[in-house]
């Protein structure tokens, strides 16, 4: 009879013993999930850490990424509001409000807005001050572009003809072109505009629109009227301050 209880006894401990070893083996594998999951863990957050830094490092194309707005509104369906189209038409409007149609270019651009105004409009010949019938056509531009262009870069070209000039102070069109974009420049800083996002330019007779002179070299008028002009290009250039080539 003892022996049978010893026989019990050392069964029913070599069975408790079995289930011990079980979960001691079960508990093992779950430490090593856990420890798996950790790991991958750290690897996802060092990434995202890693890729954060090169996106800080990064500089966006905007006009691209317009390109791909718009291609993927074609391709799956969606609206597409095209940018800056609302500078673009108060622009135009002041334009037709001032009469200045056969003077004025008002050109679409991927990250804004470019305005070429024939110099005879701002400007008396030679001259580099603005004509006093300009203050209206100047203060209804500048409120816009202030207004609706908040934090845009404004590019200024000065361009002139090929007529040779020269005075006291101005010596070659390089000067004439150059003085006129910084008058226009200088009604933008006037009212409050950031200087570190102007660009002013000369660039004389560099940039004809259309020929200044026939195949015979005689000198074509109204074709040097539209080669005298200023240029205001007014972009969403983000952290760059260069018009992209």
């Amino acid at each position: 009879m003892n022996a049978l209880k010893k026989e019990n006894i050392e069964e029913e401990y070599k069975t408790s013993y079995s289930f011990e070893d079980d979960d001691s083996e079960h508990h093992d594998e779950e430490e090593s999930e856990e420890l798996w999951l950790i790991s991958y863990a750290d690897l996802m957050t060092l990434l995202m850490a890693f890729f954060a830094l090169l996106l800080s490092f990064s500089t966006f194309d905007l006009e691209k990424v317009e390109q791909v707005k718009q291609k993927a509104a074609e391709q799956y369906g969606g609206e597409y509001d095209k940018p800056h189209e609302q500078l673009q038409e108060d622009i135009k409007q002041v334009i037709v409000e001032e009469d200045l149609g056969e003077f004025a270019q008002i050109e679409k651009h991927p990250l804004g807005v470019v305005i070429s105004l024939q110099g005879s409009v701002l400007f008396n010949s030679g001259s580099v001050r603005f004509k006093a019938s300009t203050k209206s056509v100047l203060s209804k531009l500048i409120g816009i572009v202030k207004t609706e262009a908040n934090g845009y870069n404004l590019i200024i070209e000065g361009h002139t003809d090929d007529a040779p000039i020269s005075s006291n102070l101005i010596k070659s069109n390089w000067e004439l072109s150059a003085l006129r974009a910084s008058t226009l420049a200088r009604a933008f800083t006037s009212v409050g505009f950031d200087k570190n996002r102007i660009k002013v330019s000369g660039y004389a007779d560099s940039k004809p629109v259309v020929p200044n002179r026939n195949p015979a070299g005689e000198p074509l008028i109204n074709n040097r009227a539209k080669n005298r002009r200023v240029v205001l290009k007014v972009l969403n250039l983000g952290k760059k301050n260069e018009e992209p080539i």
